[in-house]
């Protein structure tokens, strides 16, 4: 599923996968941003309810701003994202895309985390 959310966001924003957006984490000397599953709730046989952080860290403020903001408008509020094997309803964010430091690298990192209806 994160590979296909990959897809979706590359697509839609042309941010490139494996350049500037990786799943799980961030490499520690890349811009760019990086999208994980941070669990979920089994509600019935037909959904899953999962919660997905996304984290961008950039050398430049204003970069990193903005391209978690591309992101974040893309995903938040969003009733209807179709991936290739399935689909994910009611995207809410639980936090506003958050200025969290600046990492050992010199980057300044922001993350904002939501929460989705997945199809089985």
């Amino acid at each position: 599923m994160l590979n296909e959310l990959l897809d979706y966001i590359e697509t839609s924003t042309g941010l490139v996968v494996g350049t500037e957006l990786f799943k799980g984490y961030l490499p520690p000397t890349t811009n760019g941003i990086a999208v994980s599953q941070r669990g979920g709730i089994e509600t019935d046989s037909l959904m899953q309810r999962i919660v997905l952080s996304i984290s961008a860290a950039y050398n430049d403020y204003s970069t990193a701003e903005e391209k978690i903001t591309t992101v974040y408008e893309l995903l938040a509020h969003n009733n209807g994202i179709q991936l290739a094997s399935s689909s994910l309803f009611n995207c809410a964010p639980l936090s506003l895309s958050t200025y969290l430091t600046i990492t050992d690298e010199g980057k300044h990192l922001f993350t904002f985390t939501f929460v989705a209806f997945k199809e089985r």
